[in-house]
């Protein structure tokens, strides 16, 4: 053991030889080590540079896959369409008198999978048939061009469509009345009171009279002076 090695005169010599001999072994132990970690580290690269390489080919097999798939399921879904509108066409030829337009029909919800031609098609009846006795009683009201007309540009909604005319129409008439209307309205003089005084020496107060024509200036004179808190009296 050199840590309990004795120096002395006679092993001075032995005692160096010793230990030059573990500074050699230590030497060639650490000579080892970086021998083994550089291998170990040339492998470690080698290995990661080998799974980057297959995680790229990988990646690129997918992506090329993916692209098929969406070009695919893009082809399915067009053919789909193709053939929904094939179907509306032909059907629609039974109500040529009626014009229904595909696209008040169409959903992208048809395009799904799970979306049977089967159940289009029933849905596509009941379109039709309900669209055409929406227009058939359409054509029974009053109105009823101007109804149509906002029936076929307001995506076929029957009850939308006769509100607005009806409003419109409402309109109309209110105008047509406030144009017949004579230009100048008698006079209405409106008699102001001013407001009674909160001081205790109560001063005389004066009356204005105020000569105003037509009913949307009066109306306008009393919210005036009901907003500034001024009593008024209309003679």
């Amino acid at each position: 053991d050199l840590e309990s090695l004795e120096i002395t005169e006679n092993n001075l010599k032995e005692g160096k030889k010793k230990i030059a001999e573990v500074r050699k072994v230590t030497a060639e132990l650490n000579n080892k080590r970086k021998e083994i970690k550089a291998e170990m580290l040339t492998s470690l690269t080698e290995f990661s540079n080998k799974v980057k390489e297959i995680d790229d080919i990988l990646t690129q097999a997918v992506n090329v896959q993916r692209d098929k798939v969406e070009q695919y399921e893009f082809q399915i879904a067009n053919k789909k369409f193709e053939t929904i509108k094939e179907i509306f066409d032909k059907r629609n030829k039974a109500y040529s008198e009626y014009n229904f337009d595909f696209n008040e029909f169409y959903k992208t919800q048809f395009l799904n999978k799970t979306y049977k031609l089967d159940k289009i098609e029933l849905e596509m009846v009941d379109f039709f048939e309900n669209k055409k006795q929406e227009i058939e009683t359409i054509k029974t009201l009053e109105n009823a061009d101007d109804i149509l007309v906002e029936y076929y540009i307001n995506g076929y909604n029957m009850s939308n469509a006769i509100n607005t005319v009806n409003k419109r129409i409402e309109v109309a008439k209110n105008l047509e009345i406030e144009r017949k209307k004579p230009l100048e309205q008698p006079r209405q003089p409106i008699k102001i009171e001013p407001m009674q005084p909160t001081q205790v020496e109560k001063q005389e107060q004066d009356t204005l009279v105020i000569e105003i024509k037509g009913a949307e200036k009066i109306a306008l004179a009393k919210m005036l002076l009901e907003s500034n808190k001024i009593d008024y009296t209309v003679l």
